[in-house]
Parts: structure tokens; sequence; C-alpha cells
């Protein structure tokens, strides 16, 4: 047997043959497998003197850490060459006086360094965000049978999402995937939890893209060492072993699983007869329409397969290639078949609308266009445009790319050697499926996953025509005698194998292993805490306010809706999420709260431009108005609308039913990556239209060829009034009298009020200008006076018993945002603390605030009363 091309000597594949794919496909599977369970596998808790040694270095390096830099910071006049032995006595002497503070560090790193080892949650999470949004929709199946109370024409009513209305959302298979395995898992360990049972999905179906693609590589010729290579370097790739490890309940496995069926049928279909290329068209076409309930953008798959069939129905009319021939029954079988599964299984209006939606998304990750309204995916890391060497190790890495480019190279021994000319066509079809995946691909990350099979099938191709060159070769060599010749031949195959995994699996092993230890879930001990607090302690019909990425989480695992999330980021939800934690008075956020909470986010702009008042002066209008109490609202309508149309717009931003329950979410990262959130609180629509007109018209026809991503950031903050500058808190390291001294270069003299800023390594020095503290529960501001030199603020708070310090801009300290997390609410009127956590792996806290609607009758809210 020829492990080569994976025949027997015969024309048919023998029983060995079989059982030589099936030892492939099952190592593969195996491989494949392993580095996708980490989360499942134990770690043994470490030793508890290793814990301590660990935990005593790390406390011990912190502090000489800290006096290394206040020597740095005051300018000691100690050498350098000295500073390390003095920072090191200096430990050794606090460790002395202040033991027992010292002894509370060691035992809380201890903590984390427990926290931190595998399997110490208390539960079992999904990967990232999305794939709660899917857990929602398999619990409410569970719950009631159905994933919405109200569907209609192939969409479903999720009135978790984009509150008060809620969000029509195509219907999808994915859920039902979910219900599926969840049962199954139940049935072999009774009592599984949902998400636990949820997190086992992106692992069969692991099993199911690998079974396709070894399918797809069985189509192409490719023997078993081709196929292995090739389906190694789809499973370790590492945007795809990212996005189908466990936990990842999401759509991105089916982005090969349905492709590489759909492929692997169209390759089978080329040389077949008329009848069988319909047949194998029509399988095709109907893999293509369940693909559509199961990623909105599936017409990619349709079009280059399409694109592939014309060329190739080309090529054969023009050169008779019997090895083409079934293109072209297949192509139109391909279409009507696509047509009537799409139909079948969405409905015709939905179908139709998958399409447009389908190359809407695409066009929405891809663009960079400058917008009116601020273009929420410029600011989503899956969304940049890939660098060559960032898309090599998305893809795989040095050694496989070297292999991959062989494989694209391959054609010039192609078309030398007649043994492997039947690879011509299929390297074309391969090139021709390829060229606009990079193209996409490289202009943004997210769609690299689709790159990976393409790029994986070249890889294989390489493999395969080099070795059966080679094998030739062999072959015709007339040195040796005929029974070392047959001797070779007969462990060529073997040899070959062993070369080929001995190159390329070293780097990929060691390249999965590393990313499966960084496979970690953003929910935690922590946001769970949180998510149960709203999900128990709120009412049923609360409402939760957030800034978009934690939507899922608070929807279904809180189980309250929300105004925007990682599905409908890019709406006017997002805007008016900003406004209100950006703003700097009370009666702002509380103004469009009012206005989201009555009639939602879009409402009263529909309203304004369907009276022909554009984007830009209604949403002038609608941020002069909100503020506003109802009456000194309707005044100033009146000057610029009717006044039935100003008592319209009324009901929607001010006389509606907005005091139902109202909880603020905050988080860490919200606030130590505040800058997207106060780009878009602070858009200006008129610079954003200018903006927009000017680059149309520089753009030209082809402009869109010529789209540059650091050019449309550019544009994009400058669509905004300004960035608001902030750098992280810092506590406080020491005191000398009045003088309080933080770890980021702050000093305050707390007699005078006056602070200033050391930072020698930035060449930052002088005086700020405000200084904000907490006095009496109120926010108190300072002023630098005329010795101000920078224009910049500094807020003390007190945080863990200690004092801390934060540098920013005045109008960021001022902000809802900055109020909530470092005072607590302290110093507002209208939000209350009712929940707080921390944790310390990774270091995070959670808060939860509940709004008190002003009234004049007090007992109508009991809680401002008190």
């Amino acid at each position: 047997m020829r492990i080569l091309d994976g025949k027997t000597q015969d024309a048919k594949p023998g029983l060995s043959s079989r059982i030589v794919w099936v030892l492939f496909f099952a190592a593969v599977t195996a491989v494949s497998l392993v580095f996708r369970s980490y989360e499942l596998i134990p770690k043994p808790d470490i030793p508890e003197t290793q814990k301590r040694a660990l935990a005593e270095n790390f406390v011990q390096q912190s502090l000489q850490k800290q006096i290394l830099t206040q020597m740095h910071s005051s300018g000691s006049q100690i050498p350098e060459a000295m500073r390390s032995e003095f920072a090191s006595q200096q430990v050794a002497a606090i460790i002395k006086t202040d033991r027992s503070k010292y002894e509370d560090a060691v035992k809380k790193f201890m903590a984390s360094v427990s926290q931190d080892s595998r399997g110490a949650s208390q539960r079992r999470y999904l990967l990232e965000s999305d794939p709660y949004h899917f857990m929602g929709q398999v619990e409410k199946i569970l719950e009631t049978g159905r994933v919405s109370d109200r569907i209609e024409n192939g969409k479903f009513l999720d009135r978790m999402r984009c509150y008060p209305h809620g969000q029509w959302v195509a219907y999808g298979a994915q859920p039902w995937v979910g219900v599926l395995v969840y049962r199954a898992a139940n049935l072999l360990k009774p009592g599984l939890g949902l998400m636990e049972a949820l997190g086992y999905v992106p692992l069969v179906l692991v099993v199911l893209v690998l079974a396709s693609f070894f399918f797809l590589c069985r189509t192409l010729d490719f023997g078993p060492v081709a196929a292995s290579a090739a389906a190694l370097s789809v499973s370790l790739a590492p945007i795809y072993l990212q996005r189908s490890s466990y936990g990842w309940f999401d759509t991105d496995p089916y982005n090969l699983l349905f492709p590489n069926l759909i492929l692997g049928l169209f390759f089978l279909a080329l040389p077949s007869t008329r009848k069988r290329s319909l047949l194998l068209g029509a399988a095709a076409g109907a893999s293509t329409g369940i693909y559509v309930l199961f990623w909105i953008g599936w017409p990619f798959i349709f079009l280059i397969v399409s694109g592939v069939s014309l060329f190739l129905i080309v090529k054969h009319l023009l050169g008779k290639d019997p090895m083409i021939q079934g293109s072209r029954f297949f192509l139109p079988a391909y279409w009507v078949s696509t047509l009537a599964a799409g139909i079948t299984a969405a409905g015709p209006g939905t179908f139709s609308e998958f399409i447009v939606r389908g190359a809407k998304y695409v066009g929405a990750f891809a663009s960079m266009e400058p917008n009116t309204w601020p273009n929420v995916f410029l600011m989503v890391g899956e969304t940049t445009s890939v660098t060559p060497i960032r898309l090599i190790y998305l893809t795989g890495n040095f050694v496989t790319c070297v292999i991959m480019a062989a494989g694209i190279l391959s054609i010039l021994w192609i078309k030398r050697e007649a043994s492997l000319k039947v690879f011509t066509n299929r390297w074309w079809a391969l090139l021709f499926l390829t060229a606009p995946l990079l193209i996409l691909a490289a202009g943004t990350e997210r769609f690299t996953v689709l790159l990976v099979t393409p790029l994986a099938l070249f890889l294989g191709l390489a493999v395969e025509t080099l070795g059966r060159g080679a094998a030739e070769k062999i072959r015709g060599a007339g040195a040796g005698t005929s029974a070392l010749k047959s001797l070779v031949m007969k462990r060529a195959g073997c040899l070959w194998g062993l070369a080929v995994f001995t190159v390329i699996l070293p780097m990929q092993l060691i390249f999965a292993h590393a990313l499966a230890l960084k496979s970690e879930p953003i929910m935690n001990d922590t946001w769970y805490s949180a998510m149960e607090v709203l999900r128990d302690k709120t009412p049923d019909s609360a409402v939760v306010y957030s800034w978009w990425p934690p939507g899922y989480f608070i929807s279904a695992l809180g189980r309250r809706p929300v105004f925007a999330d990682g599905g409908t980021q890019e709406l006017p939800g997002s805007y008016w999420l900003a406004r209100i934690f950006m703003a700097t008075r009370e009666e702002e956020a509380l103004g469009i709260m009012r206005m989201l909470n009555s009639s939602g986010a879009q409402a009263a702009l529909d309203v304004l431009k369907g009276w022909g008042i554009k984007t830009a002066s209604a949403m002038d209008l609608l941020n002069s108005i909100l503020p506003l109490e109802p009456g000194e609202a309707k005044l100033l309508l009146e000057k610029n609308l009717d006044p039935q149309r100003a008592e319209s717009l009324l009901r929607l931003t001010h006389l509606g039913t907005y005091q139902v329950p109202s909880f603020l979410f905050v988080y860490s990262e919200m606030v130590e990556k505040n800058l997207a959130m106060s780009v878009f609180a602070r858009w200006n629509f008129h610079k954003a239209a200018v903006i927009q007109k000017a680059a149309s018209q520089s753009r030209g026809v082809l402009g869109v060829f010529r789209s540059n991503r650091s050019e449309s950031i550019r544009q994009f903050i400058a669509s905004s009034e300004s960035v608001l500058r902030y750098l992280p808190e810092a506590k406080l390291e020491r005191r000398e009298g009045s003088r309080l001294i933080f770890g980021n270069g702050v000093i305050v003299d707390w007699e005078s009020k006056k602070a200033l800023i050391s930072r020698p390594a930035e060449g930052v020095q002088g005086q700020i200008s405000r200084l904000f503290y907490l006095e009496d529960s109120q926010l108190k501001e300072a002023g630098g006076g005329a010795s101000s030199t920078l224009d910049i603020s500094v807020l003390v708070f007190e945080k863990e018993g200690n004092l801390a310090a934060v540098i920013a801009d005045p109008d960021l300290i001022r902000s809802l945002l900055f109020r909530l997390y470092y005072l607590r609410g302290a110093s507002l009127r209208h939000f209350r603390p009712v929940f707080e956590n921390t944790g310390e792996s990774p270091a995070m806290t959670v808060q939860v605030f509940e709004t008190l609607w002003p009234t004049s009758n007090p007992e109508a809210n009991p809680a401002e009363a008190k």
C-alpha cells in the first residue's frame, strides 16, 4: 500500500487503506481535541511552601520596585549603582517594622495564586461574550419550547435587546444545536448545568469539521499524509483554535464545516457525469441553504463557488477537458438548490433579506469609511486590518507559511510532471477560492478564519505533489538494485510522512500549547456574582444600563434587558449610553435615560428625520431638550416646531412611562478603556458629516480599494470634540507630613490642596490645574491658581482603606462614570450603590447602582426620601 496517495495497488482502496485513513483521522482529531480541552483538565494546586515562596518573592520585589520609583521621582542623591542595595535594605526594614501588613500582602497573593489555578472557579464559563447571546436563546427554548413568544417571517423578537421595543433577530439553528448537545450531555451526566454543557458544543463541531475536511481532501485526491498535514494546519491554526475551544459556543466552526462540505461536493462533481454532477450540485446547494441558518455572512461561499464554477465552465468550453466537464451541470443545480433550500429553511422574505444583510454585515465589518454616526467597528479589535506577519501567525506559523507558499507555486512542477497534471484544475480552483478571501481577511481580522481552509489545502497540495513527484523520481532512478528500489518504495510513504510531520508538528504543537494556556473566559466568579445580583435582587421589570461589551452577559445571565450589546453596538443606543456615563450633570444623564426608557434609542430621531430635519440638527435638538423639565423642553421645542409636533416629540422624550426600575452596571475595564466612550459621547455630527462628504469626494470610484485604517481612525477621532486624557489610578505610597506621594508621580499638599505631577521619565513636571476630592459627600474642586503649569487634573479618593489618585481631564473626573466608579456614587443624589465586588485574579471591580428617579412627591420614591 502507498501512504503517499492513500491507495492500494488496485484501482479500489482496500480495507488496509481505509484503516490507514481512519487512524490518521483519529490521530488528528485527538490532537485537536486535547488543545481545546485544557479547561477540562484539573490543574493540581501548588504546594503551600511553593506558594509561600512565590508570594514572598513577589511582595518583596513589588516593595523594592516602589522604593526605586520613589527614589527616581524624588531625585534621590544616592548613586544609581547603590540604589538596588539600599532598596533591598529598606524592604528588610519594612518587613521587620510592619510584619502584619507584610503577612497580609503575602496571604493575599497566595490566595490569588490558588484562584488562578484552572478549575478554581466555582463553575465553568463560556469563552468571550457572544456565546452568552446564544445561551440565552437555548435557555428560552428549554423553558418554553420556543426561542421567543413572537416569531414572524423567519425572525423572532428578542425582548432582552434594544429596550424597550426589543430587537427582531434572524431565526437560526445554532440554539437548537445547543439544545441537542445539552440534552445529550444530560443523558450521559444527569444534572449537568446548561453553561457547562454548551461548552462542549465546539468540541463536537471540531470532530465534524475535521470529518468534512478529510472528505474535501479525498475529493482532491490527497493521500492520508497530505490530508492529515492539511487537517492539522486547519485545526491548530491559532485563529480557529481560539474560536473552537471548550466554551466557544459561537458560529465560527460552521464557517469551516459548511464550506468544507460544499467545496468537497464541488470538487467531486468536476469529473463526474451529467446526472451525478446535478445530484452533487443539488446537495451542495442544500448545504448552502442550511448554512443560511447558521451565519449571516453565508453568501461568501455561494459567490466563490459560483465564480470558480463559471471559470471552469469557460475553461472546459475552450479545451474540452473531461476532468471539469461536470461544472456545466453542477452550477445550475447548485443555484436552484441553494434558492430552494434557503427559501424552505428561512422563508422567501427572510431569505432575500439574508442576502442583503449578509452583504451589509461584511461591509460593516470591513468598512473603514467615515460615517455620520460613530463607527464602533473601528474600536473593536477583530475588525482591524491584518499585517502580513500577523496573518501568518493567525493562520499558522512561518513553517506552515513556507509550505503553503510551496503549494501556491506547485503549478510550476504540476505542469511538468505528467502524473501530477490531474491537479492543474484543482490548483486554479484553489487560487480563485483563496484570492478574494485573502483580500477580505487582510482588511478585517474577523474574516481570517475563512482563509484557514484554502491555505491548508495549498499546504496539502504541496505535500501531495512533492511526495508524488519524489516517488516518481525514485521509481525512475536507474541506480541501485531492483530489490533496494523495491524496499525504498515500500518505505517511501512512511519516510515521507515522518519527514512531513517532523517539519510541521513541533512549531504547531508549541503554538497550540501556548494559545491553549491563554484561553481564559472573560466571565469569572466576580462578574458572575454581579449577574446573580441583577437576576435575583432587582425587579423583574428592571432594565440595566452599561456600555455595550457586557450586554450579552447581562441579558443571558442577569436576565435583564439592555440597550446595546455585541450585536447592536453600531446602533444609536451606544451613543446614548456613552452620553449617559460621560455626562457631567445628573440631570443630563437622567434626561437621556428618561427618553430611552420611554421610547428607546431611535424613535425620537426617526420622527425628527421624518419631518425633514437632518441627523446633525436633530441630534442637536435632542441633546438640548433632554436635560430639561417637560415644560422647559416644550418652550424650546415650540421655537423650532409647531405645537402639535412638539407635543408628539415630548411623548417620546419626556412624557412616556419612564420610571421603571433602572440599574447601572459599571466595571473596571469600562473606566480603564474609556477612550471609545468619550469619543462617542463627544461626537460632533456636523463635523462628521463634513468629514464624510470630503472623504467621499476625494475617494473617487476606486477609493474603496485604497482605504487606510490609520486615516479612518484619524477621521474618527477628528469627528469628536476632543479626546479626554486619562492615566490609571495609583495608590498612596507614603506621607511626608501633609504631603501625599502617589505611585503615578502625583504629589498633593493636603493642607493647601495644591498638587503637582513629577514624571521625569516622560518629561512631565509641574503643578496641575485642578485637584478633585470628596468632602462631606460632595465632590470638591481646588484650582491650582496662576502657578499651575499643567492643564490636567487629579482626583484623590479612598480605596480599600487607603488613598489613591487618578490623573484625567476635568470633564472625565466630573463624569457620571468616574463618580460612580471611584467615588461609589457618594456625591450623587439620584444613583445609589447596591452591589460591589472586587476580584484578585484578574484584578477587577464590578458595581451595580440603582437609579432614584426625581419626583415632587417624596412618598413616590421612598429611596430618595431616605
